[in-house]
């Protein structure tokens, strides 16, 4: 009877640690079906309202760009066709081009008249190469960055011999709009960089490069982001505000 006793307590505190240790792993937890429906984009005295409209597989099927130096100034789309290994982009001014995916559906070539190609290690960049026309042979020019990775987010990156290092809020999990995809997302509707947390600044040594500022909603998605830039004392810094609306 005691053995049987001993077997159900033993039992009982196996099944806490198991709990335990699942709880200490679980970590942040990414938030799921996240869609922007629009963007108000204020910089520089302008502002670009951005409104996306998706497709039955949530991609993105168009962008509708609205803006300028005034809320009705310029007036621009986005239309996007999807076909497995690449998807195309129309837009109103610069016409149709192709952009190319791996098999894990992040982009791997945009080839515009500066190229863009990309490097993975499974899902993380670690390489971004700018291959832009020259009149010498070979006929181009590669100016790459390289990543380096760590617990799921971006550590460090390397430009032109300058390094920077990133620096994130470990409590919140990264995501559409925050300050490494926002922009990638603008561009080509979805974003090659998916980090595991939200990351918050870049640092050159000990200076800062940029700063990253988010007020959330109610269910812990970004309502507004902010990014601040250090212009060394060159001027004010440049400031560029983000805000959110999302389709439920």
């Amino acid at each position: 009877m005691k053995g049987a006793k001993l077997a159900v307590v033993l039992l009982l505190l196996a099944m806490i640690a198991i709990a335990l240790s699942c709880k200490k792993n679980k970590g942040v937890q990414p938030i799921s079906n996240l869609k922007i429906a629009y963007v108000d984009k204020y910089h520089a005295g302008s502002v670009l309202h951005y409104r996306f409209v998706y497709d039955s597989y949530n991609n993105v099927d168009s962008t509708i760009i609205v803006g300028g130096g005034t809320d009705t100034g310029t007036t621009n789309f986005m239309a996007f066709m999807y076909y497995g290994s690449f998807f195309s982009i129309t837009t109103a001014y610069n016409g149709a081009y192709d952009v190319d995916v791996n098999s894990n559906n992040l982009i791997s070539e945009v080839p515009l008249y500066d190229t863009l190609l990309m490097t993975y290690n499974n899902n993380e960049l670690t390489e971004q190469d700018i291959k832009s026309p020259i009149t010498t042979p070979p006929y181009y020019s590669i100016a790459a960055t390289d990543y380096t990775w760590a617990n799921g987010d971006i550590a460090s990156y390397t430009n032109q011999g300058i390094s920077y290092t990133l620096d994130y809020n470990q409590s919140r999990p990264g995501q559409l709009g925050d300050g490494w995809r926002i922009d990638l997302f603008l561009s080509y509707g979805t974003s090659y960089i998916q980090t595991t947390h939200l990351p918050t600044d870049i640092m050159n040594g000990a200076a800062w490069v940029e700063k990253y500022f988010y007020q959330f909603d109610g269910q812990g998605r970004i309502s507004q982001f902010i990014r601040t830039q250090n212009n060394n004392g060159s001027g004010a810094d440049d400031t560029t505000i983000y805000n959110y609306q999302y389709d439920y």
